[in-house]
């Protein structure tokens, strides 16, 4: 992939992905009904630079609301991309669906099933599931990086 010795990461951020490139992202009054966020993301993931990465790091915001259809459609999308065992994924407020975080008032129960997702979400890609979320490489994936 890279320089020996050297570690190439690809950083991604916001991606706001949702269930259909049809379905608009959750902030419309921010930049107007945005779709088509999946289809964006499938070209990111074709480019040659980001396909020579060791490490592809997504932070936050994976999805826009936090839901499994979306979480599946994001892991489907790397391992067709041949990333899923570069991903290193930590998710944001939308992946832990902070829309519903403010019916807390209604009952705490709302609050706890949108982060019960975001940790199922997680675990589709073997990812970190405790907060903080915070992944060493093991000596394996380290040699295999450089």
């Amino acid at each position: 992939m890279g320089t020996p010795g050297t570690l190439r990461i690809a950083h991604l951020s916001d991606l706001h992905l949702t269930a259909t490139d049809r379905q608009a992202r959750s902030e419309p009054k921010l930049l107007g009904k945005l779709t088509g966020m999946n289809q964006r993301f499938r070209r990111l993931l074709a480019d040659p630079e980001l396909q020579g990465c060791d490490r592809l790091l997504v932070t936050g915001d994976v999805t826009d609301r936090g839901d499994l259809e979306t979480w599946r459609g994001f892991w489907d999308a790397l391992r067709e991309f041949r990333l899923l065992g570069r991903a290193l994924v930590l998710p944001g407020n939308h992946d832990v669906c902070s829309l519903g975080l403010g019916r807390v008032g209604r009952g705490a129960t709302l609050a706890t099933s949108d982060l019960d997702r975001a940790l199922a979400g997680l675990r589709l890609g073997r990812q970190p599931d405790r907060f903080p979320w915070v992944r060493r490489l093991t000596p394996e994936e380290e040699g295999d990086a450089r």
